[in-house]
């Protein structure tokens, strides 16, 4: 059984390693962090498909878990008293992992095109608690702090400390559930359901599902959704390497109460925090992956987190990138139930191809990422002729729209296109010039004539055109 060292103390981990890609001098690794009572094993159906996508799969077994070193109990004092003490020490177990991987197992670096090579981390559940941990405490060698994608899989709100909702069923504090025993076996079920949320699109806590069970399967009712829940699709045998119950009381129980305060503010610092995203991983994104059908607690928490995402945009602050990426349709264990959904999503996220598979890239669900002047800087060159070509779009724009002529101002549009295609030095930021010279005429002409909603919606899809090209260009990762 292959384990890790975290620390200089004798603390290990057990992982599940696919190994080095055949052939490639350039893959990426993939660091997975499962979350409460349900080990890594359950996303050992991915293993078979990383090699073919350029990806080397470690799969992390947490503390307490099958095969690692348990918690101390000072260890286990500090969370049952809710300390950011643990969580920083957490972080610092995550950061020696990734160094003492990289070094004993010559992983490729980061390429220089940002495309291949290095980590990328994974959370799932609660697990997301953990590999936050290393942005929030970063307590480790200068050589890490490069870039890297930090994937939210699923994760539910507690993994962020937000407050629950007073109307949504607490499985945890359920008065039929009188022990901790009962609790686990009541959550295998209630974690595992696929449940239907009525108005997924207003964003609305009215609009989940708090039902204590996912929909089940109606065998006299044609159009019923119901799926059987995820742990029945298991094996007696499969439960025993994918449960572990006994480490889930003793771990688990504190991160959902005692430690919620501690959990929101390590959050706050990763994701919103300007001083701490422009000094930590800095060019590190966030993917929060999310999926329509897990239980409420998951919804909310991408919907909490997507609320506060916008609000600090419309604020103007400088705040970690987040893209969410919806699969429609999945429950909680999609990486069980379908784990080539699953990985079709990850992959898309890996090769910035991060539009949902279920949208089209400019529909009104896709979350654009930071603006291009955020997360690169264009040269100085194509920065002086990107100024010219907005300014002359704008002038022309607005002296043609004052004259009544919405088409020559969409003519003069593609003027500025053809005209920015001009040899500028900088390959890339051509492709993105382009999109900018019509963002910034469309901006115009709604701002100007009557056509005010058509004009600003035009430079808003325009605007995430050109963000999501920029990703696809360009993809930080750690090392």
């Amino acid at each position: 059984m292959p384990r890790a060292p975290v620390d200089n103390e004798g603390t290990e981990l057990f992982y599940a390693d696919s190994g080095p890609v055949l052939g490639s001098t350039d893959y990426t690794t993939l660091v997975i962090y499962h979350g409460s009572a349900f080990t890594g094993h359950t996303f050992h159906k991915l293993l078979p498909f990383g090699a073919k996508d350029n990806i080397r799969f470690v799969i992390v077994n947490r503390r307490d878990y099958a095969g690692s070193t348990k918690y101390t109990d000072d260890n286990l004092k500090d969370l049952n008293e809710g300390k950011a003490a643990f969580m920083e020490r957490l972080g610092a177990e995550v950061a020696h992992l990734l160094v003492w991987f990289s070094e004993t197992h010559k992983i490729p670096k980061i390429s220089a095109d940002g495309k291949s090579g290095g980590f990328s981390l994974m959370g799932w559940s609660m697990g997301n608690a953990t590999p936050m941990a290393l942005f929030a405490y970063p307590d480790f060698p200068i050589y890490i702090s490069s870039d890297s994608i930090k994937h939210t899989t699923d994760p539910p709100f507690l993994a962020f400390g937000y407050d629950q909702p007073p109307e949504g069923y607490n499985p945890f504090t359920d008065p039929n559930l009188p022990t901790q025993e009962a609790i686990f076996v009541n959550f295998g079920f209630w974690v595992s359901g696929y449940y239907n949320h009525p108005d997924l699109a207003s964003r609305s806590v009215p609009s989940l599902n708090f039902d204590k069970r996912g929909e089940l399967p109606d065998p006299n009712n044609p159009k019923s959704t119901g799926r059987p829940f995820s742990i029945n699709n298991m094996t007696e045998d499969e439960m025993k390497v994918n449960f572990d119950g006994v480490a889930a009381s003793r771990t688990e129980f504190p991160m959902f109460f005692p430690m919620q305060p501690a959990l929101n503010v390590q959050a706050q610092k990763v994701l919103f925090d300007e001083k701490q995203v422009n000094e930590v991983l800095p060019k590190a994104e966030v993917v929060h992956i999310w999926c329509t059908r897990a239980q409420w607690y998951c919804v909310y928490g991408m919907m909490e987190t997507e609320r506060q995402y916008k609000e600090s945009l419309k604020k103007g602050e400088k705040v970690r990138p987040i893209r969410f990426v919806e699969i429609e349709g999945a429950n909680h264990f999609v990486h069980w139930d379908e784990p080539e959904k699953f990985w079709a999503a990850t992959v898309n996220v890996e090769k910035r191809r991060d539009v949902p598979h279920n949208q089209e890239p400019f529909s009104q669900k896709t979350t654009p990422g930071p603006s291009l002047n955020e997360t690169r800087s264009i040269s100085n060159k194509a920065a002086a002729a990107l100024l010219k070509l907005t300014n002359d779009t704008h002038e022309l724009a607005a002296s043609l729209c004052q004259a009544g002529s919405v088409a020559a101002a969409l003519f003069a549009a593609v003027q500025a296109q053809l005209l920015s295609i001009a040899p500028t030095g900088d390959t890339q930021a051509i492709r993105t010039l382009k999109v900018f010279a019509f963002a910034g005429l469309f901006s115009n002409l709604g701002a100007t004539s009557a056509y005010v909603a058509w004009g600003r919606t035009m430079a808003w899809d325009l605007f995430a055109f050109c963000v999501m090209s920029e990703y696809t260009y360009g993809s930080p990762k750690l090392l």
